[in-house]
């Protein structure tokens, strides 16, 4: 599996990247260690299209933060290192492997994030994903903050089960936007109401997903 950052020598520090776009790179199959990830703390932008071979954002492996080493594994949600701490807009277009976006484990750090829209994903199973070799399994429910995220567009992500693993919401005090079309889901629970996701445009308020 080709990592974008391992295609060069030496190790990345990334603490002033505020953009990143990725075009038509076929055969690429994630983007970041755990080591690059944790040094993306200015990014505000990501884009990705036409990388049809991608599977996940970030492979799991070893973070240091305050000189201690990390394993960043879905079991560090309680305990985490936080990734994309200002990450505004997520765009994802036609990534045709892609399984999830970001382990459910960074989703606590990500309280700037505004956008999400994910279009022409036929794999795609979760936006915050569980990584299949976890050997944790948790049995109490969780609540995710996205204090400011107003707008989440998915199109064509057939296989979807939903934006979270099982046991895991999220409150959306800032939502504006739900569009979602032609995805594995016929509703989708928001603040114990049923929405109908074969309708184009819901519109909502404040909201929990």
């Amino acid at each position: 599996m080709l990592l974008l950052f391992n295609c060069f020598s030496g190790s990345f520090n990334l603490p002033n990247l505020t953009r990143l776009t990725l075009k038509s790179c076929p055969i690429l199959g994630s983007l970041f260690s755990a080591s690059t990830a944790e040094t993306l703390t200015s990014l505000e932008e990501l884009t990705i299209e036409d990388c049809h071979g991608l599977k996940h954002i970030q492979i799991y492996g070893r973070a240091h933060t305050n000189k201690k080493e990390v394993i960043q594994d879905d079991h560090d949600f309680q305990s985490y290192v936080p990734f994309f701490p200002s990450l505004k807009k997520l765009s994802i277009m036609r990534c045709h492997l892609l399984e999830y976006v970001f382990s459910i484990s960074f989703a606590r750090g990500m309280r700037k994030l505004e956008i999400i829209e994910i279009r022409e994903a036929p794999e795609l199973r979760h936006v915050f994903g569980q990584n299949i070799h976890s050997s944790q399994q948790y049995q109490s429910k969780f609540q995710i903050e996205f204090p400011v995220l107003e707008r989440v567009t998915l199109h064509s992500t057939p296989n979807m089960i939903g934006i979270f693993p099982e046991n895991y919401s999220a409150t959306c005090s800032s939502l504006q936007l739900l569009v979602m079309n032609n995805i594995g889901l016929s509703t989708l629970s928001i603040n114990n109401l049923k929405v109908d996701l074969e309708a184009t445009h819901s519109d909502h308020s404040s909201k929990t997903v």
